[in-house]
């Protein structure tokens, strides 16, 4: 009776202590996931909303590139109030207007999540943080969504925690949610069809399979790149059914026949239109040395966990640092998980990364081209990334294999992993620009010059006016250089002072020739974005 006793004070002990661990554990996940959403939602309004931006508010307008062409071929000053008709929805304009101009100019681009934005701006109003408020809150669908994932691979809720919590704080995701554009909603996606495939694996009913169905075709119409996610399960799916015309293999296949059934109008849109389509992601073929390609690879491969705004470029000691020991994470993360899981589990993981990185990687290898180095096409990769050192810290925490001093030293890579996510989300929530603004880079310094002068006129290429137009002064006078010569309205303007935002020496050339202006280079910008990207900016200013 007295050692049954002690047992059940022991047992009793333990169940206390299992359960304020559980409590403990729930309060950070909670303090986490608050951050997250603060992270997502903070300074939505004063981020420089960039090129890729304003074509998604163009797209909200109903309006067409070409609409916007034939306003800047006229050859005429533009206010900034003209231009910003062409950012928020015209009430001429519908849905459908919408979904036209992206097949006809943009078909890369499916139209579901401008569309939803589009209703999204006419509920809530015309702002910049309106616009982006959408994305933010679609963002916040990822944490359910990457839960379920983990549990249908791992059954452990400690570890879906854990993945939350990576996701909540990540610079990375964070600075896409603050973003106009289709990443959080494919993000959702890539989460959402990859644990309904799991789900429909296990159950093999027709309700299962109908809503991985759904979710396959939500995701086609987000983003053109879906295609490699659906890739990746029909490969693990074969793989792990031995490569046998299996129930599960043909579920697979008449899903995804529907599936692109249902997406056949837009294929149908891209092969009419691809020249359109090509000429606008022509940039991705940039040839670049293969050295910075892959600086580029290891820099990205940081960036879903601690992200300073580092790139390679600036000699940094503790960028370094924190890169390796981040390779070094994600390294062992991935030996970990092939060696204690099943197939099946490290399987999906590694066919949910390599679908993707294979599409962009090879073309890039053979052909040259930047493709593989933009952040935002990885997003599968970085999600798998995320979930096998969710996997690797949780089963480290709480293994019984692991000495007490071990998992003392987990618990702290686990608290210094979360901390310089979320250090790294504090100081990216105050800057105006961060690496994934690209060319916008210099946009602020640029803007700040322009708004001092009393009676400034603006020249520089109508795509770039868009951008522009967000953050000048209503008293800037805007001009596109496309048609030439140059006509600036000399009535009335006396004193004006002209602003040329083009490094091109035929430019310079052509403006030097004006009798009677006096030409200044006023500031001259080189900011080296990544290893593959650098943006270079001259602001000349002419006066009489």
């Amino acid at each position: 009776m007295r050692a049954k006793g002690i047992l059940e004070l022991l047992q009793s002990t333990r169940q206390r202590k299992s359960k304020r661990r559980r409590n403990f554990l729930g309060f950070i996940i909670a303090i986490l996931l608050i951050l997250g959403v603060f992270f997502r939602f903070t300074n939505l309004d004063t981020k420089v909303y960039w090129g890729d931006e304003t074509v998604t508010s163009l797209r909200i307008s109903g309006h067409t590139l070409a609409e916007l062409k034939q306003l800047a071929f006229r050859g005429e000053e533009i206010s900034v109030a003209q231009m910003q008709q062409y950012q928020y929805p015209n009430p001429k304009k519908n849905v459908l207007d919408t979904v036209k101009g992206l097949a006809a100019e943009e078909p890369q681009h499916p139209p579901l999540y401008f569309v939803l934005a589009k209703i999204w701006v006419q509920l809530f109003g015309n702002s910049v943080a309106v616009t982006r408020s959408f994305s933010a809150i679609i963002s916040l669908l990822a944490f359910p969504c990457i839960y379920w994932l983990t549990q249908e691979l791992f059954k452990s809720p400690l570890t879906g925690w854990i993945a939350v919590a990576l996701m909540a704080v990540s610079p990375f995701h964070v600075l896409y949610a603050q973003e106009a554009r289709s990443n959080s909603l494919w993000t959702v996606t890539i989460l959402l069809s990859s644990a309904a495939l799991l789900r429909a694996r296990r159950l093999q009913t027709n309700a299962s399979w109908r809503l991985y169905i759904l979710t396959l075709i939500i995701g086609f119409y987000t983003f053109a790149l879906s295609g490699a996610i659906a890739i990746a399960h029909g490969m693990y799916l074969f793989i792990n059914e031995e490569f046998k015309l299996t129930k599960t293999v043909r579920n697979y296949l008449i899903t995804l026949a529907i599936s692109l059934l249902l997406f056949s109008p837009w294929i149908v849109a891209v092969v009419t239109n691809f020249s359109e389509a090509n000429a606008t992601t022509n940039w991705t073929a940039m040839k670049v040395p293969l050295k910075s390609l892959i600086k580029t690879w290891i820099l990205n491969l940081s960036r879903p966990f601690v992200d300073f705004n580092y790139n390679f470029v600036t000699q940094n000691l503790l960028m370094y640092a924190v890169i390796f020991l981040l390779v070094i994470l994600v390294g062992y993360s991935f030996y970990f998980l092939c060696r204690n899981t099943q197939p099946r589990i490290w399987l999906f993981v590694l066919t949910l990364i390599g679908g993707t990185a294979f599409i962009l990687i090879v073309p890039d290898l053979v052909s040259g081209g930047i493709r593989s180095s933009v952040a935002r096409y990885a997003i599968p990769c970085f999600l798998g990334i995320q979930i096998a050192v969710a996997y690797l810290l949780a089963s480290q925490l709480i293994s019984i294999a692991t000495s007490p001093w071990q998992q003392q030293l987990w618990r702290i890579a686990t608290v210094v992993l979360i901390s310089g996510g979320i250090a790294s989300c504090a100081v990216s929530s105050q800057a105006r620009v961060w690496w994934n603004k690209y060319n916008a880079a210099t946009l602020p310094e640029v803007v700040s010059v322009v708004n001092q002068s009393s009676n400034p006129v603006f020249v520089t290429s109508w795509h770039g006016l868009m951008a522009f137009s967000h953050a000048f002064h209503p008293k800037v006078r805007l001009q596109p250089l496309e048609r030439q010569p140059i006509s600036i309205q000399e009535e009335g303007n006396r004193g004006s002072e002209i602003f040329v935002y083009e490094s091109s020496k035929a430019l310079k050339a052509l403006m030097e020739t004006k009798p009677g202006y006096r030409i200044d280079r006023v500031y001259k910008w080189k900011k080296q974005i990544e290893p593959v990207y650098e943006t270079k900016t001259t602001l000349w200013k002419l006066t009489k």
